[in-house]
Parts: structure tokens; C-alpha cells; sequence
């Protein structure tokens, strides 16, 4: 997965950071959460459809709504990596991510990431076994 992605972000549409992999507890993410939303937003509103990527600098990000809109997915890669790759990899991601949580789950989220622990551990497991 580092190969195709060097940091992934799940923000509610509101731009709060809901996960993010690795974790950097240095920042905070939400103001980059609350751009992304904004972004995909009037991107929506000026051409009618949905922003699925932007780059900045050397890195590209990828973007995806899921689970009725209300969860962004926000992947850094390198400028060269397909979004044929990306998106095989959110694929994956977004299955994991509804095995175990239902919108509800996301919408109640009292802010306690504790929640997500299941979820971190499928996703290192992905990770190590996609490394083989």
C-alpha cells in the first residue's frame, strides 16, 4: 500500500478528521479536511460533478465520498502512481471500512478513536500481506 499511498485521511463531510494512517499526532488535519469538503463542494456546484483528484506540489490526492456522501477518503500519493492503483486500494478500503461500521456508527462517533483500533489492525494486515 506505501508504494501506491503515502498517507490516507477519512473526514465527515463537515471536514472532521474521522481517521487517518499513519497517524500523526503532531497536526491537526481538520482545517486540510474542512479544505478537501470545501473543494469537492464547489467543484460539485460550478461543473455538477464530484472532485476525484487534485495535485499540490509533488503529491497528488485522490478523493472519494462514500456511505451516502457523508465520508470523504483522502489518499497522498506521488504524482506518477495511476488512479487505476488509488483506486483499486480504496476499493479495498471502503469494503473493510462497512464490514465493520454502519453510517450510524460514524454519524454518533462521540470523537473517542478507540473505535477504529479494529479497523487499524485490518488495515496494517492489508498492508503486510500486499507487501508479500
Amino acid at each position: 500500500m506505501w508504494e501506491t499511498l503515502t498517507q490516507i485521511w477519512l473526514f465527515l463531510k463537515d471536514g472532521r478528521v474521522v481517521f487517518e494512517f499513519p497517524e500523526n499526532t503532531e497536526r491537526d488535519n481538520t482545517d486540510f479536511g474542512r479544505f478537501v469538503s470545501t473543494i469537492k463542494n464547489f467543484s460539485k456546484e460550478l461543473s455538477g460533478t464530484d472532485l476525484h483528484s487534485f495535485n499540490m506540489e509533488k503529491c497528488k490526492y485522490t478523493c472519494l465520498s462514500f456511505m451516502g456522501e457523508n465520508l470523504i477518503l483522502v489518499g497522498r500519493s506521488r504524482l506518477e502512481i495511476s488512479v487505476k492503483k488509488i483506486r483499486k486500494f480504496f476499493d479495498i478500503f471502503v469494503k473493510m471500512f462497512k464490514e465493520l461500521y454502519k453510517i450510524e456508527d460514524i454519524l454518533n462517533w462521540d470523537g473517542n478513536k478507540s473505535i477504529f483500533e479494529e479497523f487499524k489492525k485490518k488495515l496494517i494486515l492489508y498492508q503486510k500481506i500486499s507487501n508479500l
